[in-house]
């Protein structure tokens, strides 16, 4: 049997000022980054759908308790149950895995049909969410581990690391993507600057100071926020590539 492995990647921003309900906003967060939606969370209010058009195409819509219940790229297709606790995914294949929650509607960990945990997270003693990692099974080939670190209650960096088991049933180095996230005086996202790193034989290349050296890097920047402090222009440069452009529309609970 093989084990599909669901890539969790991005950005995360605060829910600075929630006026819906006192929603508790490190919930809402830890939601949206264990969705693999970094960079999307609300500022200062609930967001019921976000619809993107430009370099990508996607919808995400929320339950008003700020809670993502549906997402769409291109042909893929996610929704969550909360309350029959389920994740199902409508690629080609529909696949539906189990969500182990707190009793705060974190995210503890996902099965498949087979019970098998295909990813976990791991919170720290303010209740946010620090690590997410697939398990690691006789089947799969891949191992992830995602970290998040934080400066107060914004992110400051998150690094993606990427192991493939080798013929010795060792797991050996593939890629690192590491993000640094730059905000404005009013805290809101601005900046950030992606690099990557790819491993060569299981070692990356290092410089004189024993530094990581990216094989490439780019920067996105995040503008024209609207008055709840959520960005609606984003602009992402790349060398030897073309801009990349995504607007974002907004509508709110």
């Amino acid at each position: 049997m093989k084990t599909k492995v669901i890539l969790i990647v991005g950005l995360v921003l605060p829910l600075l000022a929630c006026d819906n309900k006192n929603i508790n906003s490190t919930i809402i967060t830890n939601n949206y980054i264990n969705n693999g939606h970094y960079n999307i969370i609300p500022n200062s209010k609930v967001i019921k759908k976000q619809k993107f058009e430009g370099s990508y195409s996607a919808v995400i819509e929320s339950n008003p308790d700020g809670l993502i219940t549906f997402y769409t790229l291109n042909d893929i297709k996610k929704h969550l149950d909360y309350k029959n606790s389920k994740y199902v995914i409508e690629s080609p294949d529909k696949l539906t895995y189990k969500i182990n929650f707190d009793d705060n509607k974190n995210i503890l960990s996902m099965e498949d049909s087979s019970g098998i945990k295909i990813v976990k997270s791991d919170y720290d003693d303010k209740g946010r969410v620090i690590k997410i990692e697939n398990e690691i099974t006789p089947s799969n080939n891949f191992h992830f581990i995602n970290q998040i670190t934080y400066d107060d209650n914004l992110v400051k960096e998150r690094k993606y690391e990427m192991f493939v088991r080798n013929k010795d049933d060792n797991w050996s180095p593939l890629h690192i993507i590491k993000i640094q996230f730059f905000y404005n005086s009013k805290k809101q996202l601005e900046k950030t600057i992606e690099y990557f790193y790819s491993a060569v034989d299981g070692q990356y290349e290092v410089d004189k100071k024993n530094q990581l050296i990216p094989l490439n890097q780019f920067e996105c920047f995040f503008d024209e926020h609207n008055q709840y402090g959520d960005w609606t222009k984003q602009y992402c440069l790349k060398s030897e590539e073309s801009t990349k452009f995504v607007s974002r529309t907004l509508e709110y609970y």
